[in-house]
């Protein structure tokens, strides 16, 4: 599966390497990746802050569908919103999504992990149409 984040783009084959990676490339607080299979047209975005997390779910571009993003109704409410950098790691190009939307960095690799096994939209979170 490639993985592109701030630095670079690399293949990982291994549950182990990409939580590795996962956990290890980071521009302070944050982190953001693009994860995709050569023999798949969608593509699992996972972007941190710190404890935080929000995924994307990118199904074929040559289908209308806009996609999924990650859902958790416990999320922390002591934060309404949550920013976040894309891979390019440029401050004016982050956003900022509801605290609703993110789950635990923890989730965020089992989705990745799940998302490398099967290369499908992980089933280990909720997600909610957009």
């Amino acid at each position: 599966m490639k993985i592109e984040d701030f630095f670079s783009t690399c293949e990982v084959h291994s549950k182990e390497l990409l939580e590795e990676r996962l956990l290890r490339v980071r521009q302070g607080a944050y982190g953001a990746f693009v994860l995709e299979h050569e023999t798949s047209l969608s593509a699992l975005w996972i972007h941190i802050n710190a404890g935080s997390a929000f995924l994307y779910w990118f199904i074929d571009p040559d289908t209308d569908h806009p996609g999924f993003c990650s859902y958790n109704a416990r999320a922390n409410r002591e934060k309404k919103e949550i920013f976040f950098l894309q891979v390019g790691g440029v401050v004016a190009d982050g956003f900022t999504v509801s605290s609703n939307n993110t789950v635990e960095v923890s989730a965020a690799i089992d989705s990745a992990i799940e998302y490398l096994a099967t290369k499908e939209r992980p089933t280990c979170i909720q997600w909610v149409e957009q």
